[in-house]
């Protein structure tokens, strides 16, 4: 008996190891389908089907041949486990007899009645040793979530809020964080071979470093005589001197470690910017300038480095790439909040759904499939706008939420919605529709990751003027300042 549980235990640990490869290969299933069912007008559109098909098969095989390994060891394991009070008896009275013992009734049928009581308890093992397997395997993959750091309120406290602002941010520095690979160590490598520690003199053998922290990716080989002295220098790890190879692993692998593991990624700098209640707040500027950060800083999105940003009241966000839940258009759009039909009735007045309810089959109880499958990209931007409007917060962010819609559908969730609506609302608004700017009480400029302009009212002399003047003009401290339209609003003076 006890020389049966090592091989149990061989047993789990492969079935471990097939259980965590399964795993891997439903993740990528299951990643290829829902790209399918998220793309299937494209895919029947070229007809790409038969070429998904075949990618979908791949996997599906790779699945089914690890799922198959699997159930070999589980067999096999179930197997020792519920033969092995047979393999006692057996191998008991063969001792007992052949030690010279004569075998009685009074002995063998009470050790026999022993032993039988063994199947019940050996009939769940193989259950338990398969599920600690999977316990294994699911506690590998969620400790990376489980261990992440918390989000941190970096919301200022009330002292430091400028009097009467609502939202704003003080001298605020905001990046967004790039992840980094896990440190490596040094491989020491003889020519020509993999990972192989030389012991004999005049050997030549090569260093292996893998790059980090902005170095170049590709590993670094250099050449090391045994018997020699080399220096190794790098400005991120430092300098080390080698004797010989032989000693590399012990005493140069633990100092190369980064001086650094933060690596940042897009920064918006210097931001100084205080909104006031019911301020309709316009925020405007080129292609990757900074305006969809800065609401992501507003919403704590973004790490703050420096200064403080502080919001005093609820907050409603509606993203750029409008986000559907998986179930009706009502509950999008009510997303949990008490329902008030008049303000629901006015909501979908004001984002331009009433017309979409007549023509869906089921009007507002028509199921909506994962990320909007069944919707166009208008319709889920409204949708988005709508469940902000109707939330009813202190706070709404709206990230150019006109671009997807039509122009005119634009102009009436505008006039009915932004303005009129959330009228006695703090709105920011990121937008690149140039004739809402004179219904804004402020228009804020960004340019090269910081605000370049911000002016306090809107001089404009038409559309179509606008176009052909290439500008248009904001009031800053009694000054006229120019941005040029013919790049996508870019500060030009």
């Amino acid at each position: 008996m006890v020389l049966l549980f090592p091989i149990c235990g061989s047993l789990a640990k492969m079935m471990m190891t097939c259980t965590q490869i399964l795993k891997r290969h439903t993740d990528v299933r299951v990643g290829i389908l829902t790209e399918i069912l998220q793309g299937i007008r494209v895919i029947k559109l070229n007809a790409w089907e038969d070429s998904f098909i075949e990618k979908v098969g791949q996997v599906r095989e790779d699945e089914m041949n690890v799922t198959k390994s699997l159930a070999i060891y589980k067999a096999i394991n179930t197997f020792f486990l519920l033969s092995l009070p047979v393999f006692v008896s057996i191998t008991t009275f063969t001792v007992y007899t052949a030690t010279g013992n004569i075998v009685q009734a009074n002995v063998v049928f009470p050790a026999i009645a022993l032993f039988a009581t063994l199947r019940f308890p050996l009939a769940f093992l193989p259950m338990i040793i398969a599920g600690v397997a999977k316990m294994n395997v699911a506690r590998t993959r969620i400790t990376k979530f489980l261990i992440a750091d918390e989000i941190e309120d970096e919301l200022a406290n009330d002292r430091n809020r400028p009097d009467g602002a609502m939202v704003g941010i003080n001298n605020g520095t905001f990046y967004w964080v790039s992840e980094m690979e896990e440190s490596k160590d040094l491989e020491v490598q003889e020519s020509g071979k993999e990972k192989k520690r030389g012991r004999g003199k005049g050997k030549r053998k090569r260093v292996s470093k893998a790059d980090e922290g902005g170095m170049e990716s590709r590993d670094r080989i250099m050449p090391v005589a045994d018997g020699s002295k080399q220096r190794i220098e790098s400005s991120d790890f430092g300098k080390v001197d080698i004797d010989s190879v032989e000693d590399i692993q012990d005493s140069i692998v633990s100092k190369f470690e980064p001086t650094n593991r933060t690596q940042h990624g897009f920064e918006l700098r210097a931001l100084n910017v205080q909104i006031q209640p019911g301020e309709l707040f316009a925020v405007v500027g080129a292609v990757g300038s900074g305006k969809s950060s800065f609401l992501a800083a507003l919403i704590g999105d973004m790490t703050c480095a420096d200064g403080d940003v502080y919001v005093n009241g609820s907050v409603a966000y509606a993203a750029q790439q409008a986000w559907i839940l998986n179930g009706t258009l009502k509950d999008n759009v009510v997303f949990g909040k008490d329902f008030n039909q008049e303000r629901y009735d006015q909501t979908i007045e004001s984002c331009a759904l009433r017309r979409d309810l007549e023509i869906l089959s089921g009007g507002d109880q028509v199921e909506i499939g994962e990320r909007g499958i069944n919707l166009s990209g208008g319709q889920k931007q409204r949708i988005s706008v709508a469940r902000a409007v109707y939330n009813d917060a202190d706070i709404v962010l709206l990230d150019d939420p006109l671009s997807a819609v039509d122009a005119h559908v634009g102009k009436h969730m505008f006039e009915k919605a932004i303005v009129q609506q959330m009228a006695g609302k703090t709105r920011v608004l990121v937008t690149n529709q140039l004739h809402v700017l004179p219904h804004c009480d402020r228009v804020c400029v960004f340019k090269n990751n910081t605000i370049a302009e911000l002016g306090v009212s809107v001089v404009w002399v038409g559309y179509e003027s606008v176009l052909r003047m290439g500008r248009v003009c904001v009031y800053k401290n009694n000054t006229i300042t120019e941005l040029s339209v013919s790049c996508g609003v870019v500060w030009v003076g």
